[in-house]
């Protein structure tokens, strides 16, 4: 989820928890990603199903480690 704050719930699905949802930035993630070692190959993003989901955006991030060059 893209955005600054954190999400809490007290029930989820009619069931007590004590959970925290962190949003973060795009950027911040994939700065992340790369001082894991990670390649960051694709940045895609989306507005919420407004009738399906939590209304903030969605951000998924391809990442994966960088080919090496061959001898």
């Amino acid at each position: 989820h893209r955005g600054e704050e954190i999400a809490h719930l007290d029930e989820w699905w009619d069931t007590p928890v004590n959970l925290d949802f962190v949003f973060f930035q795009p950027v911040e993630m994939c700065a992340y990603l790369r001082e894991a070692g990670l390649s960051v190959e694709v940045v895609m993003e989306r507005a919420p199903y407004v009738a399906a989901e939590h209304p903030s955006e969605r951000v998924y991030i391809c990442a994966g480690k960088p080919l090496s060059a061959p001898d």
